[in-house]
């Protein structure tokens, strides 16, 4: 089963996102790095399994994709870099796949769209966030796909790696890790 290595940190204002965005471009280049919207379907888990069904579209032109994926995954909460074990199912139809599963499972707990800027530094996905359930609170997002036989330490190390290039110190890092899924904090939100 595919495992990853991942931090989740809440970033403080347009100006902090926009540098960390221009040092992403200037490590991957302009055509390393590509936009895309998001909505992700939550459905109630067990514990630490979630379920989501995920839609794309293009933010430019506001257009939907047939497409998307069912993502399967088991995390324990952790203010930490924390371990992921998921199974990932591209899905072609996607209106049809979330009918399916809304019969399964009855409809989505809660929903909840971003827009999502995206690049690849090594084994690393770096995605920095503007998640709109949230206020348009802005994230910075790290997995570390793991291979074989690397440790979730070793994940770690490379994590503090590529926030180092991205001029993310380990002190901001600890100060502003989140806990949970974008799911939890929009129910913490509407719990408010």
């Amino acid at each position: 089963m595919p495992r990853n290595t991942e931090i989740k940190l809440r970033l403080n204002g347009d100006l902090r996102y926009s540098e960390i965005s221009n040092r992403l471009v200037g490590i991957l280049g302009a055509a390393g790095v590509r936009v895309i919207a998001q909505r992700d379907h939550y459905y109630n888990g067990s514990g630490s399994r979630r379920l989501k069904l995920r839609q794309e579209w293009d933010p430019v032109h506001e257009a939907a994709t047939k497409r998307g994926c069912l993502i399967g995954y088991e995390r324990a909460d952790s203010e930490d870099v924390r371990c992921s074990n998921y199974q990932k199912c591209d899905v072609g139809d996607i209106a049809r796949m979330l009918e399916v599963v809304n019969i399964g499972l009855g409809s989505a707990e809660y929903v909840v769209s971003k827009r999502r800027t995206v690049g690849i530094i090594g084994q690393t996905r770096v995605h920095l966030d503007v998640v709109y359930e949230l206020n348009n609170a802005q994230f910075l997002e790290l997995e570390v796909m793991l291979d074989d036989g690397q440790s979730h330490e070793q994940g770690t190390v490379i994590a503090h790696q590529v926030l180092e290039q991205l001029g993310v110190s380990e002190h901001e890092s600890r100060r502003n890790a989140i806990r949970g899924s974008y799911r939890e904090m929009v129910l913490m939100l509407k719990d408010t």
